[in-house]
């Protein structure tokens, strides 16, 4: 059975229910939420344009700038009233950070913040199509390596997330003999489960936290938030704040990767809960389930910047009333999203699903998705797969994927990232992904209004579990079995 085939692929390469109630609005002292759907856009090598949405109980926003690693400065005033600003006079090819603070009349604020990498401007290479190739990054030292990811400190450091429990750091391009963080004492590692994801705060310069997504001694997912010493580069194992478990019926199908928004928000995607065929329909069910299993096949929206009602996060006022009420869902419909990223020019959300037995599947959450439904297990990518579930094969409510593919190409799907990088004008505006199976290495460019498919690299390796991406929007690769990395460039 597919299932079986994935997990077997990767054992060898390799709470409390939600209160479904909207939260109260903020009082008068209390800082208004964060800016909503926080976009910077480069539109030249010397502008960047930055636009938000209204923040409830904001009366006026700030902004603020920082070059490269350096200290934040104040643009554009602090009495803004406006959601939008265009930021000028900048540099080519330079990396910035924006934050904008959402201020009530009490000054009380929040913020969040967005990087962006101005274009050089330098012309492209002769040619329109890049001649892409894997350079080396670490070639050993790891154990089934399975993510990578920055903490957008202007350090230029790397995290690598491996299987067992141990994340660790790659600095000024040298893999430390010392984990970051070692919880496999916590972790349950067979097959598809272990450590899975990563993802930093967007103040961890300032707060030192980061998040994680495992699955714990029961085999159930726990989301939890650690803080670091960022001097020593070491985090602190005892440091454990649960901020969320979900019950896993099965060892498979856990997915893994979390990551923070454009809008400060933690966005989390989650399997079906596994075996085959989403015995339980979990990936299309809003009822409220024991354990959180209502979460199962879903995207998951929190704010961990506060609690309510006895959870360590909120809910935002803000996401879609999926099963009648505001809850944690963001959307539905997934079986197996082995891995999820956001574009970080136009805030979309890329994910590659794994298929059942017929269809590979990359969907695409324009705007970060809110309320769609990605159709499993109605739906098997383009297919029709059962339906007899609510509303059909033939609804127009079901978001169809962007590009599907069949065994012929492979049988497992890597999601990977659009490129927004500067060193490499060829790859701009296509995303990047692969087959675990097969080791092809693709990419998508919407031409004529129709995501098109080339083969960058026909057989990039074993294993290929994982992109990853770095401050500046470069792009990499990752093996679980060959424990190697390697950085996507264009040759000339």
């Amino acid at each position: 059975m597919r299932y079986l085939v994935a997990s077997l692929l990767l054992a060898l390469a390799s709470c409390q229910d939600s209160n479904l109630n909207p939260p109260n609005p903020p009082s008068p002292n209390q800082a208004p939420p964060n800016p909503a759907q926080f976009s910077a856009t480069a539109t030249s090598p010397t502008s960047v344009n930055l636009s938000w949405s209204a923040s409830d109980g904001a009366t006026r926003y700030s902004l603020e700038r920082r070059t490269g690693s350096g200290s934040f400065t104040a643009i554009g005033g602090n009495n803004l009233t406006a959601t939008s600003y265009s930021d000028t006079g900048l540099t080519a090819n330079t990396a910035y950070t924006y934050r904008v603070r959402a201020v009530n009349n009490s000054g009380s604020s929040s913020g969040v913040e967005r990087s962006v990498t101005t274009p050089s401007t330098n012309p492209p290479p002769s040619g329109t199509e890049p001649r892409v190739r894997l350079v080396s990054v670490v070639s050993s030292g790891l154990t089934q390596p399975l993510y990578l990811t920055h903490a957008g400190d202007g350090s230029g450091d790397l995290y690598v997330v491996e299987k067992a429990g141990r994340i660790r750091v790659i600095e000024g391009g040298t893999l430390s003999a010392q984990a970051f963080l070692d919880i496999t004492s916590k972790t349950s590692k067979g097959g598809e489960q272990g450590l899975l994801g990563l993802a930093f705060h967007p103040d961890y310069r300032n707060n030192s936290f980061f998040y994680v997504n495992y699955t714990n001694s029961a085999g159930d997912t726990v989301i939890a938030r650690y803080s670091a010493n960022r001097s020593t580069k070491l985090a602190d194992p005892n440091s454990e704040q649960i901020v969320l478990t979900v019950d896993q019926p099965y060892d498979n199908h856990n997915a893994g990767w979390l990551g923070f928004g454009p809008d400060g928000m933690l966005y989390i995607p989650l399997g079906d809960g596994g075996s085959g065929g989403d015995p339980q329909n979990y990936a299309q069910r809003l009822d409220i389930q024991s354990g959180n299993r209502h979460m199962l096949g879903k995207v998951l929206r929190i704010d961990v910047n506060g609690t309510e009602q006895g959870r360590n996060y909120r809910i935002p006022a803000d996401n879609p009333s999926l099963g009648g009420g505001v809850s944690e869902l963001w959307a539905l419909g997934l079986r197996n999203p082995w891995r999820t990223s956001f574009d970080r020019q136009t805030g979309d959300l890329w994910i590659g699903d794994v298929g059942q037995g017929s269809q590979e599947e990359i969907s695409l959450g324009t705007g970060g998705g809110k309320g769609l439904n990605y159709g499993w297990k109605i739906l098997e990518g383009t297919a029709c797969y059962d339906n007899s579930i609510t509303p059909g094969c033939s609804s127009n409510s079901l978001t169809r994927p962007v590009h599907a593919y069949g065994r012929g190409d492979g049988y497992s799907v890597t999601g990977g990232y659009m490129y927004r990088g500067t060193r490499f004008p060829r790859m701009q505006g296509r995303y990047f992904f692969t087959d675990f199976g097969t080791g092809s290495l693709w990419s998508l460019r919407l031409v004529n209004g129709t995501w098109t498919r080339k083969t960058e690299v026909s057989s990039a390796g074993n294993g290929l579990a994982s992109f990853g991406e770095d401050e500046q929007g470069e792009l990499y690769v990752i093996s679980l079995s060959g424990g190697q990395i390697w950085r996507l460039e264009d040759q000339p």
